[in-house]
């Protein structure tokens, strides 16, 4: 792997060293304190270097800065009515698959226009960087931010109760500030940043993968999925790949299997497949 290095904007806080240094621990990368250092001479020892400013994330490598922005997609989508994408994908709502997400700009426009899109990126740099985007960036045009808002997540809060909508992370002091550092919330609060916010258990947070159809309910990360023979799968992430899976569980052996549209309609048309819950409600045990 390239040697990266984390680091801060010039003008920094405690509050934007404190979301490095959990960055670099979360991506097992080398944090480092800026000293008013140039990026020119922070790249003299590294491969390249992600800086955690205020309001945004940047990767620099050699003479090129990559982060997140609307150029191009703000122009796709103003000039929609000549734009090939929107005129092969059907008026039709539709599930779609993004296998090459980068910026995210065809699955912005999509979004925009009403599909559910699932988009995927093997680089995880710009995974994060657009996905930190895509939460936190502000459009002039309040349809695009909604249509960058679109993924849903869900989350349980401390009573129990599970909440559904957008995810929204922060840094907050700490309850007992002099004897602990500041530390991440998560919220959940409702669709397009609508509505009350719930905070929720991080280790239980996971992301609607497909939307319900006719033949089977909404498929969250983390859902259980029991078929007629009692085979049990389990709905995950796979951070490296930046695709999602099922493990399925049997008396023998555990498989991997990719998931995806086609999987789902086999098991639930001709598996007799359900939802039987989640890791986080009920404990999953398999036979010896």
């Amino acid at each position: 792997m390239k040697n990266i290095i984390v680091t801060t904007s010039v003008k920094t806080t405690f509050e934007l060293n404190t979301k490095a240094q959990n960055l670099a621990n979360e991506l097992n990368l080398k944090y480092i304190i800026r000293n008013k250092k140039t990026i020119k001479q922070l790249l003299e020892d590294a491969q390249g270097v992600l800086v955690v400013y205020k309001n945004k994330l940047s990767y620099f490598e050699n003479d090129s800065e990559f982060f997140f922005h609307l150029d191009t997609t703000a122009l796709k989508i103003k000039n929609s009515d000549n734009e090939p994408l929107v005129e092969i994908i059907s008026k039709e709502k539709q599930n779609v698959l993004d296998c090459t997400m980068g910026l995210a700009g065809d699955s912005i426009l999509l979004s925009y226009y009403g599909h559910h899109v699932t988009s995927l990126e093997k680089n995880n740099i710009i995974h994060l960087i657009t996905s930190n985007g895509l939460k936190h960036y502000v459009s002039p045009n309040e349809k695009i931010n909604k249509a960058m808002r679109k993924i849903l997540f869900r989350g349980r809060d401390h009573a129990g109760k599970w909440h559904k909508g957008s995810l929204i992370t922060r840094i907050e002091e700490s309850p007992v500030p002099e004897t602990a550092a500041p530390y991440e919330v998560c919220y959940i609060k409702g669709q397009d940043f609508a509505g009350e916010e719930h905070e929720v258990d991080p280790e239980t947070i996971g992301q609607l993968v497909f939307p319900a159809t006719e033949l089977y309910p909404d498929i969250w990360e983390g859902d259980i999925i029991e078929d007629k023979y009692g085979h049990l799968m389990e709905v995950m992430f796979d951070p490296y790949s930046r695709a999602f899976y099922v493990i399925a569980h049997s008396k023998t052996s555990v498989g991997l299997e990719r998931l995806d549209e086609g999987y789902l309609h086999f098991k639930f048309k001709n598996h007799g497949a359900k939802v039987w819950g989640n890791i986080h409600d009920l404990e999953l045990i398999t036979e010896p």
